[in-house]
């Protein structure tokens, strides 16, 4: 191999010829995007369909919510920009709410785990044990 930044293709291509590179590249990548993408999109329809519990058909919510994301696409790269700018901040906050409530509960759980270990120690020593 060459000292070089390259892709998949690249190295193929060097080590066994170009029409090989075409066929690595094409597996290596497009495929994959393609299995890999209807997979994805086929657990969102099932994760969509339990949180949200309409009569719709099979995959017909998930496949509007892509339509919608590619038109907003082809619409502009800005206004797709500013949607997904919009979506990964409601998911950063919803984390962000997520884990301070996930460290509230474990600090409240310990303060009052705390004080019932207190008051069953004083209880104890109240009735002599």
């Amino acid at each position: 191999m060459f000292p070089r930044a390259g892709t998949l293709s690249t190295y193929t291509e060097v080590a066994l010829g170009h029409f090989p590179a075409i066929v690595a590249a094409f597996c290596g990548y497009i495929m994959v995007a393609i299995f890999g993408t209807s997979a994805e999109l086929m657990i969102a329809d099932e994760i969509l369909a339990r949180l949200l519990p309409l009569d719709l058909p099979p995959m017909t919510l998930i496949f509007s919510i892509v339509v919608f994301l590619t038109t907003l696409n082809l619409l502009g790269v800005d206004i797709f920009d500013k949607f997904q700018f919009l979506v990964v901040f409601m998911m950063v906050v919803a984390l962000l709410i997520i884990g301070g409530g996930c460290v509230f509960a474990a600090v409240w759980v310990k303060f009052v785990m705390k004080r019932r270990l207190f008051e069953a120690e004083s209880v104890g020593r109240a009735m002599g044990l």
